[in-house]
């Protein structure tokens, strides 16, 4: 029996979410995000399965580094760029394209010595409020960039903030800005995430950036993932460790927060908070043993919680439990929890075994 909690990783499920993405944008390059090692999947397995993908956008130079290492050729787009001359340098060599945001950030590529050709994503704020220049800004700060020799390719690009509603009229309203800021220049752009690929196809433009989409979880809102096309990448699970009965009043876990109602058949399982499972986990938490739905009783511990076998048949210690993933949908926990999937994925802990599983040839 194993003793702690598994974490499956479906690389086939991955390359079947990255054809629906050309499915719903054919006509687009794809820069496959793959942040935050890919949304808790694997940085470097992820990749690898993607042959196809034009680009490859991260978060840190740790991350564009270990592709790099690891022979990756592909395009790495820096998604928030560098923040001083030795991340700028660090970047060049690495061979990143840069997302530009600001005007320091300019500057600092204007005084740079000795860089190599670079493709820089010039970002406009059109209303997300988050990073980006004022879409006032836009053809200026292009011309700038056109004169530097270090600059080969220049992408502009905006971030939409609402687009996983398709009924809120933001997001046509932000492409109305970005499409006014940029209709003097002659240049590749990239709007769309996840849900716009889907629910937005007016705003693919040249590049799209799928994200959550590619893990199998659905970027609007009260869809599934299967909803769309896409199946679910990442799976977890673990195993009862002990089975008790429990009396009508007594309480299960710590501050004695659940008191049963009747008397309970209890299973204790093998994965708390400490495997990245959400400690503020609270009411019906659907789990799923034996192809059969069961919940989460009390607060949930370090290195176990407790569900609820009592309505469930033939159940037995050692049994597999399924938190989400393939048959257990993790947008029905993440609504459950309060949270949404991106959290529930990158939380996973290092500790819990890692399985890639049906893997490309």
């Amino acid at each position: 029996m194993k003793t702690g909690a598994i974490v499956e990783i479906n690389l086939k499920h991955l390359q079947d979410n990255f054809a629906r993405v050309d499915v719903f944008a054919p006509r687009t390059k794809k820069l496959a995000m793959v942040k935050a090692n890919a949304y808790g999947h694997g940085l470097l397995a992820c990749v690898q399965a993607l042959p196809n993908a034009d680009a490859f956008g991260v978060a840190r130079l740790s991350e564009a580094e270990t592709l790099r290492a690891a022979g990756v050729d592909q395009r790495i787009v820096l998604m928030s760029g560098v923040f001083d001359q030795e991340g700028l340098m660090l970047a060049g060599a690495l061979r990143c394209d840069l997302v530009l945001h600001d005007a320091w950030q300019l500057a600092l590529l204007e005084a740079a010595p000795n860089l190599p050709a670079m493709n820089v994503w010039l970002k406009i704020n059109t209303g997300m409020n988050r990073l980006g220049i004022s879409p006032s800004e836009t053809t200026a700060f292009y011309r700038r960039l056109e004169k530097l020799p270090c600059v080969s390719d220049i992408i502009v690009m905006t971030h939409l903030s609402d687009a996983d509603d398709p009924a809120n009229p933001k997001t046509m309203q932000q492409y109305e800005r970005f499409q006014a800021a940029t209709h003097e220049l002659s240049c590749p752009t990239s709007v769309a995430n996840s849900a716009a690929i889907i629910a937005f196809p007016e705003t693919h433009g040249d590049w799209v950036r799928p994200g959550i989409m590619l893990y199998g979880s659905s970027p609007l809102r009260g869809k599934l993932g299967e909803a769309h096309g896409l199946k679910p990448v990442m799976t977890v699970k673990s195993v009862i460790m002990s089975i008790r009965d429990q009396q009508q009043g007594d309480e299960i876990g710590y501050g004695s927060r659940y008191v049963c109602d009747r008397a309970k058949r209890v299973g204790i399982v093998a994965l708390g908070y400490g495997d990245g499972y959400p400690r503020g986990a609270k009411g019906e938490i659907p789990v799923l043993v034996h192809n059969q739905r069961s919940s989460v009783l009390g607060r949930v511990s370090m290195d176990m919680l407790a569900i609820d076998l009592s309505d469930l048949s033939s159940v037995n210690v050692g049994d597999e439990v399924t938190f989400w993933g393939e048959g257990m949908p993790a947008e029905h926990v993440a609504t459950a929890v309060d949270t949404i999937t991106y959290e529930l994925f990158t939380h996973i802990a290092p500790r819990q075994e890692h399985i890639l599983r049906k893997q490309a040839s």
